[in-house]
């Protein structure tokens, strides 16, 4: 579950995601193959973490992608925060603080390689540096592929690196008000660093769980109130870290297709452009979900 693939219809603003068996697959076989298959679809990683690649290694990949592609390359990154998504393969995990610090330098040197005008460039940072490096491939999209960032529980630096940064954010916390929260603080640092808020397109992760027959449908116990704090402190106190984490990020909606649809365009409501839905992982799911709830979606737009 390190790197997603995600898949968006351009017109529509909904994503369907898929968990590769291995996460090495995704940039480099399953994007192009995808590629190959594909002409409107949008395709990337949801979240490539940092320090899992070189960021220079990194951006040849998502170049060479995006012209596979004819530009349909979103390119997700993030700091990594669960452990084991990097102890599993023998990497270091480091504290959260340096991987942020890590991730404003990848962040720097994507931008330099995807968008500068030079044939070569250096970079010196703490922890990664460039001497004379090569600039090509370049992508098709300029200035560069949108950089999408991810948002869980983070009030202080990851959202200052979103707002200077991200073309796009993907909140995935399961508590309503929280991310309504998480969306206020990125206005106010939008607002601090001079950008404009709608500028930075918003999206939503939701597990949907859907059946016509509402027998099939599971109970869902889901706290839609929680504040930040008290997701804090309930990871703080937990014996098992990587799983509260994942139970608090998760927005469930279950239901039947009236049900799934009404719940799908209260969130948009919430003040986002984008919906990234998870479960919908198989072919009759899918059609069912165009067939029923994509018509309410389309005119609740």
């Amino acid at each position: 579950m390190n790197d997603w693939f995600e898949i968006r219809e351009m017109e529509d603003r909904l994503w369907a995601i898929r968990e590769p068996f291995h996460e090495e697959q995704v940039v480099s076989y399953l994007l192009e193959g995808d590629a190959e298959a594909t002409n409107r679809i949008r395709l990337g990683p949801m979240m490539t973490p940092c320090g899992r690649r070189h960021p220079a290694l990194l951006a040849k990949m998502a170049a060479t992608v995006d012209e596979i592609t004819g530009g349909r390359l979103n390119l997700g990154v993030g700091p990594g925060d669960i452990k084991s998504h990097f102890n599993l393969w023998g990497m270091e995990f480091p504290p959260v603080r340096e991987r942020i610090d890590r991730l404003r330098e990848e962040l720097d040197i994507l931008k330099l390689l995807l968008s500068s005008q030079e044939l070569e460039v250096s970079y010196a940072g703490e922890y990664y540096s460039l001497s004379s490096a090569p600039t090509v491939p370049k992508p098709v999209q300029k200035p560069h592929p949108p950089i999408w960032m991810g948002m869980v529980f983070g009030t202080q630096r990851m959202p200052n690196l979103i707002a200077e940064y991200a073309d796009a954010v993907d909140i995935y916390n399961g508590s309503d008000r929280a991310a309504k929260d998480l969306l206020a603080i990125l206005a106010s640092r939008c607002k601090e660093v001079g950008r404009d808020f709608d500028s930075l397109k918003k999206a939503r992760r939701v597990y949907v769980m859907m059946s016509e027959d509402a027998k099939q449908i599971p109970a869902i116990d889901q706290e839609l109130n929680l504040t930040l704090e008290e997701q804090k402190r309930r990871l703080q106190a937990a014996e098992d870290p990587d799983l509260v984490y994942g139970k608090l990020g998760m927005r469930c909606v279950a239901g039947t297709p009236d049900q799934v649809a009404e719940e799908l365009c209260r969130i948009l409501d919430m003040g986002f452009d984008h919906l990234v839905l998870a479960y919908l992982d198989t072919l009759p799911a899918l059609e069912l979900f165009a067939k029923k709830v994509m018509p309410s979606l389309r005119a609740h737009q």
